[in-house]
């Protein structure tokens, strides 16, 4: 571990140890600490790398009696998890069940009937621990990775707590960390100075509303997609229906990650031929359209 003292703008720590040394030196106000009551918070801790974590979540997750969070959580944070009760993280099939309901996504049979079987004893099971705990003075903690509320699966938590007045500690984002190693400004392009975050819903089986590629592209702004199980034949042709056969295209994988993360570069026209030539590009990646990238 090393504590590293330097001037305005340089790093003051290493690694997560030297996170954790500085959160016990500095003690900063905050809700997490300074209440006496039960809490409920989903707690993001950061996209990629383990020091991705902000201190506001280290605190949180120090002061919680109750943690929910995954295998790799408990790797890359032992100390701050230890002493604590933990339990695994609910399943995704209920983040799929409870999308099915609102009508969107044909998940499973008849828009989720073959989902509730799976999803609602342990989501009931969940809200009961949850409110019990808090209800009797306890902070629970369930970690989440990159934000939240731009693309995570456990938003849910906070609409079936509602009634417990739940918090949500905010973390760097995929789409923060691609940005970076993109080393462009999202907003400042050519021509485009808005951007879209889209999940490209209209590329997955089953979805049947209204927020489609077409109606985005159409504006050229540009463009940010999350790619989990997207169509990207589909995605690239009706892009191609608005934008330039030129149109930068970037693909970043593992966006988060020092070792891991890689920018692959080409356009409207080559990038499907580029993805090709690549292979095996890893499943968590974005894709960006739009000429910021120029």
């Amino acid at each position: 571990m090393k504590l590293i003292i330097g001037q305005i703008g340089q790093p003051l720590v290493q690694g997560t140890l030297g996170l954790l040394l500085l959160m016990t030196l500095c003690v900063i106000p905050g809700r997490a600490i300074a209440d006496s009551t039960g809490h409920f918070y989903l707690v993001s801790v950061g996209c990629g790398d383990a020091d991705n974590i902000t201190l506001k979540a280290m605190r949180t997750i120090q002061s919680a009696d109750i943690v929910y969070c995954s295998k790799k959580n408990r790797e890359n944070y032992p100390e701050l998890i230890k002493d604590k009760t933990v339990y695994p993280r609910p399943g995704i099939h209920i983040h799929r069940y409870l999308q099915s309901l609102k009508g969107n996504f044909g998940f499973g049979k008849s828009k989720g009937e073959d989902l509730a079987a799976k999803a609602k004893p342990e989501l009931e099971n969940f809200v009961r621990t949850v409110t019990t705990a808090v209800r009797a003075g306890k902070n629970v903690c369930l970690l989440d990775g990159g934000d939240p509320c731009i693309f995570g699966p456990y938003i849910w938590t906070v609409e079936v707590l509602q009634d417990l007045d739940p918090v949500i500690i905010p973390g760097v984002s995929c789409l923060n960390a691609a940005n970076a190693a993109l080393h462009r400004g999202l907003t400042f392009g050519v021509a485009a100075h808005s951007a879209i975050l889209t999940n490209a819903a209209d590329t997955k089986p089953g979805y049947g509303g209204s927020d489609t590629i077409a109606r985005m592209a159409a504006t050229r702004a540009s463009m940010v997609v999350f790619t989990m199980f997207s169509d990207m034949e589909k995605l690239v042709a009706e892009l191609g229906r608005f934008y330039p056969p030129d149109t930068p295209v970037a693909i970043v994988a593992r966006a988060g990650y020092a070792k891991d993360e890689q920018v692959i570069r080409g356009t409207l026209e080559s990038i499907l031929q580029v993805m090709k030539q690549k292979q095996n590009i890893p499943f968590e990646h974005l894709v960006y359209i739009g000429d910021f990238l120029k």
